[in-house]
């Protein structure tokens, strides 16, 4: 059932008659070209291949330059740590982590444009602090790794699957859609739209319940694995 129901919510599949398969490819289809990026995205072909750009001591292209025109990439030899968020028992058990734009879904108080994201990406967790707590869906501005919203999913299952990042009215607002089963093993799907809100004094990140547009639940199915 978890795979119907992975089915019905990608864009990228559908359901064929008994008699036909699903056509892969044969690797050989050009690449979608994801907006100029050094690195190339995963799963963008068939073969569900990202391959590497070449990095070298003498790579780059300096200041002012843009990553398309150099050879190759210079190697990082001494990362730094931005940040980092949370210090969980638990943390997220997702397979997977969205990143999203949700400038359009923010509401900035004078004079806090920039205390306020400005053009960051915001990070989009499912965690939990520990076993017996209940889960959180959580919005982590990505400039500097601060808590901007959150609604408490209550007791849950580990909640694998990532949530699914969509404008589903077309409004231009990003929606969230997130599936998991709660603690008595019962299939859930959410969609909440997300209404930040930040001043001077930093994220208002309480959610409110009128941002949960559709929810659905059946006892019936699961997206959990009941093995070990």
């Amino acid at each position: 059932m978890a795979l119907l129901l992975v089915m019905s919510l990608s864009p990228t599949l559908s359901f064929l008659e008994v008699g036909h398969r699903i056509e892969t490819g044969d690797g050989t289809q050009d690449p979608w070209v994801d907006g100029g990026q050094p690195w190339p995205q995963a799963s963008r072909t068939s073969d569900r291949l990202a391959v590497v750009p070449a990095h070298g001591p003498d790579g780059g292209v300096g200041d002012g330059g843009v990553p398309e025109d150099a050879s190759e990439l210079k190697s990082i030899v001494e990362p730094a740590l931005n940040w980092y968020y949370g210090s969980d028992e638990i943390g997220t058990d997702a397979l997977s982590v969205p990143i999203a734009d949700l400038s359009a879904s923010i509401t900035v108080g004078e004079g806090a444009s920039e205390r306020c994201g400005g053009s960051s990406l915001f990070t989009i967790l499912v965690l939990k602090d520990t076993v017996d707590d209940p889960a959180y869906l959580r919005i982590i501005e990505g400039e500097d790794g601060e808590l901007a919203w959150q609604v408490s999913l209550g007791q849950t299952e580990f909640v694998k699957a990532a949530p699914l990042i969509v404008d589903i009215d077309g409004d231009g607002l990003q929606e969230i859609l997130l599936v998991y089963d709660d603690s008595s093993g019962d299939l859930n799907i959410e969609a909440w739209s997300p209404r930040l809100s930040c001043s001077v004094t930093g994220w208002s990140s309480s959610a409110d319940s009128t941002e949960l547009l559709w929810s659905w639940t059946n006892q019936d199915r699961f997206i959990s694995n009941e093995g070990p």
